[in-house]
C-alpha cells in the first residue's frame, strides 16, 4: 500500500504518451460529467482540478474552499457543525496533468488529501475546482453509504447506465401468500416463501431466499443469502452465502461471513 498519491506514481510509465487523465475513486457511484471536468481543467491549464458536489450537511465529508476564480484555496477535513468554510465536498474524482507525477516523491507512502494537494495549495499552483451542483455522488465504501446509493438506485434518483433498478426476474419464485411493496429489485433465482413480505426499497440478490413470515424492509440481500422464517430485517445488509437464522432481527446493521 503506497497512499491514493503513492499508487498512481507507480503507474506514471502509463502515462508516458497523455497530456492529462482522470482518475475516479474506485468507490464512487456518480455521473458527475467528465468530460466537462476535463475541459474546464484544461481551459484552466491546471495541473489539478478537483471534482465537487455540494452537500448542505458536510460534517462526513472533506470540504474544499474556493476563491472567485474557483482556485482552491483551503481545505476542511469533516468540520463540525457550524464552522464549515464551505458546502462543496471532495468527490475523490480528479483531472491531471503529467506534471502531477513531479509532486509526488517515488517509492513512498504518500496521499492526495494529506500532502500532494496541501502542496499545490501551498505553493499556489494552478488547482482548481470543478462544481458539478447536477450531479449524482455517492461514496459507497461504508456499508450505510451503500445502503443509501442503493436506496436512491431503486427510487431513481441515480439510473445506473443499461441497469433495470427494479422488478422481479422472470425465473424468481414468488409463492402464493407473499406481499411484493414498493420499490424492489428480486434476481434471478430468488425465492421467497408465502407469508413473506419484502417492503421497498430492498434488493433480493440472485439465488437469494426469505423464509416464510419473514419481513425484509429497507434492505440489501447479496447473492444467495438467506433469511430463515419469522425473521425481521429493517435497514440491514446480509452479505453472500450468509444466512439468517429463523426468528432472527436484525435492525440497521450488516452481517457477512468472514
Amino acid at each position: 500500500m503506497m497512499g491514493s498519491a503513492g499508487a498512481l506514481k507507480q503507474m506514471e510509465s502509463y502515462f508516458a504518451d497523455t497530456e492529462d487523465f482522470i482518475v475516479v475513486g474506485c468507490d464512487d457511484l456518480t455521473d458527475l460529467p467528465l468530460d466537462a471536468l476535463l475541459a474546464r481543467h484544461r481551459e484552466n491549464q491546471a495541473v489539478a482540478t478537483i471534482g465537487l458536489v455540494p452537500r448542505e450537511r458536510v460534517d462526513q465529508y472533506g470540504v474544499v474552499v474556493l476563491d472567485e476564480s474557483e482556485r482552491i484555496v483551503g481545505f476542511q477535513e469533516k468540520p463540525a457543525l457550524g464552522t464549515e468554510r464551505s458546502r462543496l465536498v471532495n468527490t475523490g474524482i480528479y483531472a491531471f496533468s503529467r506534471a502531477i507525477f513531479n509532486e509526488i516523491p517515488a517509492a513512498t507512502f504518500y496521499d492526495f488529501g494529506k500532502q500532494v494537494f496541501p502542496g499545490l495549495e501551498a505553493a499556489r499552483a494552478p488547482f482548481f475546482g470543478f462544481r458539478a451542483p447536477d450531479a449524482y455522488w455517492s461514496d459507497i465504501g461504508t456499508p450505510e453509504e451503500y445502503r443509501r446509493a442503493t436506496y436512491d438506485v431503486l427510487e431513481g434518483r441515480f439510473v445506473p447506465i443499461g441497469a433495470r433498478p427494479v422488478g422481479v426476474a422472470e425465473d424468481a419464485n414468488i409463492a402464493t401468500g407473499a406481499r411484493i411493496e414498493g420499490k424492489v429489485w428480486i434476481g434471478a433465482g430468488a425465492r421467497i416463501e408465502g407469508g413473506a413480505h419484502v417492503v421497498g426499497p430492498s434488493v433480493v440478490g440472485v439465488g437469494a431466499s426469505v423464509g416464510r413470515d419473514a419481513l425484509v424492509e429497507r434492505s440489501v440481500l447479496w447473492d444467495r443469502a438467506e433469511i430463515g422464517a419469522g425473521s425481521r430485517l429493517r435497514d440491514a445488509l446480509v452479505g453472500l452465502d450468509y444466512r439468517v437464522e429463523a426468528g432472527s432481527e436484525l435492525i440497521a446493521c450488516s452481517v457477512a461471513n468472514e
